[in-house]
């Protein structure tokens, strides 16, 4: 849970129930909207949002989802909406949170490395990520690299179909590892389903979604 208090009068305000395997991340950025933003992580693929605006009680305000590994820390970057997330195979995605879309995603070349935390060094304008090893990144990258980094990662989650739901009016895209679903008003990511198949099912442990189709009504996959 994450627990609001009022420091000057020593009060506690609110709770919100955040994730529920526990939280590893918390980040504030005071700048942001009328109060701030605060992003949480917990044992999940996705980042929560939360506002601290005087209504508290519709503080929640979506999610940031597109990692394929539980997230395992996030922060902002300077005093803007830009933030940073890393999760455990290391891969490090940049963030839009006003619109709750990645815009960068980077994966790291070295193998067996444990994931602690990312930190950012405004002063140096570059982040880190620490655990068994550190890792530097620096925002001012040449175009080769991010071809290079990418490269890896898009070759496995393409989309390899598309299809349009007329009962919900949304977008429903397959890769061969999960199934994303957008708005139709807005292109917002609305849903991200993983774990279709269960691995220990079959012997081949590399088996990948090929195709789905919904039923006559649109409402069953």
């Amino acid at each position: 849970k994450i627990r609001l208090f009022n420091i000057n009068d020593k009060e506690f305000i609110k709770v919100w129930k955040a994730h529920d395997g526990g939280i590893r991340s918390l980040t504030f950025n005071p700048h942001l909207e009328t109060n701030g933003l605060i992003l949480s992580t917990g044992f999940e693929y996705h980042i929560n949002i939360f506002a601290t605006d005087l209504s508290l009680d519709d503080a929640y305000k979506g999610k940031l989802e597109g990692h394929f590994a539980p997230v395992v820390s996030v922060t902002f970057l300077s005093d803007s909406y830009m933030c940073a997330s890393v999760d455990e195979d290391a891969v490090v995605k940049i963030w839009d949170t006003r619109i709750r879309q990645c815009l960068q995603s980077i994966s790291c070349d070295k193998k067996n490395i444990v994931v602690n935390r990312l930190l950012y060094m405004k002063k140096y304008n570059r982040f880190v990520i620490y655990g068994s090893k550190m890792i530097f990144y620096d925002p001012k990258y040449t175009e080769s690299e991010i071809n290079r980094q990418t490269r890896e990662q898009s070759a496995i989650n393409y989309p390899i179909q598309c299809e349009f739901n007329n009962y919900y009016m949304q977008f429903y895209v397959s890769t061969m590892k999960d199934l994303r679903i957008y708005s139709a008003v807005n292109g917002q990511l609305v849903s991200v389903f993983k774990k279709f198949i269960e691995q220990e099912r079959f012997d081949n442990a590399d088996t990948k979604i090929r195709t789905f189709c919904f039923d006559y009504r649109h409402r069953l996959i």
